[in-house]
């Protein structure tokens, strides 16, 4: 108390307009992370990352907005096409964060791991039977269904190189469960015949 009353106005007043901004985006964080919760219990997942991204959001909303999705026990809803938009979302976290928190490796890599396991049989076939496919007649939901996939493997490249660049050398539990993960990417990518990592 003794040290803020010797402080200069000025310096008061920078402190007051520091923690005005702070403040301002905090409440603006939750603000956002009702609106996610919100829509996620609507099972509106479209309209949900379309907030996250439009909004700057930290890497905690992007949590809050995961957990949200675990609570509402709706992982087993994400089709194709959210699936595509979630992995790029966990991609775009992997590249900023995870380099240098665990916690948030480790985050990353356990949802990546959850919509393989619901999608990631699908996206393999798919991938794997893309030139076999008989073009004529047009099979619409078949393309849409095969664009969906390749989306979604177009970003599981980038997370096997970027987890391969940033993590492949670790020798502790997280880098067990980088390697984990690499080999599932493996078998999904290896549909194409490129080889993951």
């Amino acid at each position: 108390a003794d040290e803020a009353a010797t402080l200069p106005p000025d310096s008061i007043d920078k402190i007051m307009d520091r923690h005005a901004v702070v403040m301002e985006a905090m409440n603006r964080r939750v603000r956002l992370i009702r609106s996610l919760r919100s829509l996620v219990e609507r099972q509106d997942f479209v309209a949900a990352i379309e907030e996250l991204r439009r909004c700057p959001a930290d890497v905690g909303t992007v949590v809050d907005y995961f957990t949200a999705i675990e609570k509402a026990n709706s992982v087993p809803l994400i089709n194709l096409d959210v699936a595509s938009r979630l992995l790029q979302i966990l991609l775009d976290v992997l590249v900023k964060e995870g380099p240098r928190f665990d916690a948030i490796l480790s985050f990353v890599l356990r949802h990546v791991g959850r919509l393989l396991d619901l999608h990631g049989g699908t996206i393999r076939e798919n991938i794997a039977t893309a030139h076999t496919h008989t073009k004529c007649p047009v099979d619409i939901s078949h393309e849409e269904r095969l664009a969906r996939c390749t989306a979604c493997y177009d970003v599981l490249e980038s997370l096997s190189r970027v987890l391969t660049e940033q993590h492949a050398q670790r020798k502790d539990a997280t880098g067990d469960g980088v390697r984990s993960l690499q080999r599932h990417l493996k078998l999904i990518l290896d549909a194409k015949g490129t080889p993951a990592g």
